[in-house]
């Protein structure tokens, strides 16, 4: 009897009062709960895409050079260089204009997640990787 109430109420009114696209909707949100759980409320989430600067520290002078840091604009132009891709050929990949690859670039805008995450597969490379966090 249980069961048949869980498929009644899972499946059988979603179906009778809005159609298929409730179920659809359900089993969807059923796996994404699943597979990404709720962060605990005293976890921190980054709100920028930019990487923070290194704490600084007095360095005895025979110490080597420091390592320059990328920007996120030279990052993504240095990947795509490397592999002797156009912004063409990225924009045409991801679905977007040669412009817009051009702004993310230039630093004038930056690609949504979506976008990042396809770029990080084209090139092959993490997407910690490509935001430059490794």
């Amino acid at each position: 009897m249980a069961l048949s109430s869980i498929l009644l109420t899972l499946i059988i009114i979603p179906i009778i009062v809005s159609g298929l696209a409730a179920v659809v909707f359900m089993i969807v949100a059923l796996i994404y709960r699943m597979k990404h759980p709720p962060v605990p409320e005293n976890t921190s989430i980054p709100t920028s895409m930019e990487v923070p600067d290194p704490p600084t520290s007095p360095e005895p002078s025979n110490a080597p050079a420091p390592i320059e840091t990328k920007s996120f604009p030279e990052i993504l132009k240095s990947h795509r260089t490397a592999r002797h891709m156009s912004q063409e050929y990225i924009a045409e990949q991801l679905g977007v204009t040669r412009q817009a690859v051009s702004k993310w670039e230039s630093g004038t805008s930056e690609p949504s997640t979506a976008n990042l995450l396809a770029l990080a597969k084209l090139y092959g490379i993490s997407l910690d990787e490509l935001v430059g966090l490794k």
